[in-house]
């Protein structure tokens, strides 16, 4: 059984920190992704300039070619 969270397909825990636990999961599309899932109350904490926007989450990073070019 997959574990998932909303469409992501979890493959593994990469760390833990402060705010929460950012794992290695997978898009519907397939695309290699970082879930974080922040602490209870971490939220709330995270940023005192600005609450968050609706919709800022999940966010990925673009796909990127390796070397740069």
């Amino acid at each position: 059984m997959e574990t998932r969270i909303g469409d992501y397909v979890l493959a593994g825990r990469l760390g833990s920190g402060g705010q929460g636990v950012v794992y290695d999961a997978y898009d519907p599309e397939g695309r290699r992704v970082a879930v974080k899932v922040l602490h209870t109350g971490a939220a709330a904490t995270d940023s005192p300039r600005r609450p968050p926007r609706p919709g800022a989450w999940p966010r990925t990073a673009r796909p990127r070619s390796w070397p740069p070019t």
